[in-house]
């Protein structure tokens, strides 16, 4: 039984590997490890509220493959994926930016707060990470510093764009690409 089971969880890391080599062997370049990529999107909500497009807007998500500048869950769901091929990825708080933590509010002082502040207005830490502003007192904010996604699932419409060798790692930024 636990070989069983221990071959389930190999299972689909192999047949991503064999659809990788298979596509390679055939000359097409796929979504593989060290391959610069860039993808059309749509990223929602499961109530259907449409976060970030690059339909509307939004520049298409250029990445390299393997070093870590997407989602994991959504780099992983992209790998073996050829040039037009489209799919729906789905992804669930766990996955992406952990659950809703209500430890992540907080109070300040009011004059810690640029006075024209509104509750709604999204602020920046002094480590640059995203605020909400929740409520305004006379003396006192309440601030939310959980990510805009925690709590949330992701719903990515994607197609593969174009997908080449990757240049040198040092010729490409290495931050992180998240909505």
């Amino acid at each position: 039984m636990q070989d069983l089971l221990r071959f389930t969880r190999v299972l689909p890391g192999l047949l991503t590997w064999l659809a990788v080599a298979s596509a390679t062997a055939a000359g097409e370049l796929v979504v593989a490890p060290e391959h610069a990529v860039t993808i059309e999107y749509t990223l929602t909500l499961p109530d259907a509220t449409v976060v970030a497009s690059s339909k509307t807007g939004e520049p298409p998500i250029e990445y390299v493959h393997g070093r870590k500048q997407l989602l994991t869950a959504l780099e992983d769901a992209l790998t073996g994926m050829k040039v037009g091929e489209r799919k729906r990825i789905e992804i669930t708080p766990e996955n992406a930016y952990g659950a809703y933590d209500d430890k992540n509010r907080m109070t300040v002082e009011r004059g810690q707060l640029p006075p024209e502040v509104k509750v709604g207005d999204k602020l920046l830490s002094s480590d640059g990470r995203p605020v909400l502003v929740l409520e305004l007192k006379e003396k006192e904010a309440v601030l939310d510093t959980n990510h805009p996604m925690a709590g949330k699932t992701l719903i990515f419409d994607v197609e593969v764009a174009k997908v080449a060798p990757a240049p040198p790692e040092s010729a490409v930024g290495g931050e992180k690409i998240a909505p």
